[in-house]
């Protein structure tokens, strides 16, 4: 991957599978690794910006910056570090004050009549927020889209687009 708008196109990716998943083994990955790769972001923008901005910006300062934009992106840095130590079961897992719960029934907050039934969709708990996790990460796309504009950088490669189909 070139840059962080590659990165971002995995994170998207990600957010997909978490929709579309009919396995619960599949459901818990792709929200493990949609977190994994949003806090990815900090570093890949932090060497963008280096690369094409400021060669003297601090990591901690890129980090600091975009957690004061993105806050999510705390809950991402938790599930991230702490999927190294600890296994996702199908019942609450708490990671700080994250936790991922997979649901078997996907259900309107207005009504809470089932909109999709048997959709291992995780949800995700942060800071007293319940979200399905497709939700959560899309937020934080858009969020990170808004960043990567904010600071004009490496808003979309090419490299990806020249090597791959993009519906591949």
């Amino acid at each position: 991957m070139a840059g962080p708008s590659d990165l971002l196109r995995k994170l998207n990716y990600n957010i997909e599978l978490i929709t579309s998943a009919r396995k619960r083994t599949v459901a818990a990955w792709a929200t493990l690794d949609a977190a994994i790769t949003a806090w990815s972001m900090v570093d890949r923008c932090h060497q963008a910006i280096v690369e094409r901005v400021d060669q003297n910006i601090l990591k901690e300062a890129v980090r600091d910056e975009m957690l004061a934009d993105i806050p999510a992106l705390d809950a991402c840095y938790m599930m991230a570090t702490a999927s190294k130590h600890f296994t996702v079961k199908f019942k609450p897992v708490k990671v700080h004050n994250s936790v991922i719960d997979m649901r078997e029934q996907r259900l309107d907050p207005a009504t809470q009549n089932v909109i999709r039934e048997k959709s291992y969709l995780p949800i995700v708990y942060w800071k007293d927020n319940a979200m399905p996790a497709d939700e959560f990460f899309d937020g934080i796309a858009n969020a990170l889209d808004a960043y990567l504009r904010k600071r004009q950088i490496d808003w979309h490669t090419t490299y990806l687009d020249e090597v791959l189909d993009p519906d591949d």
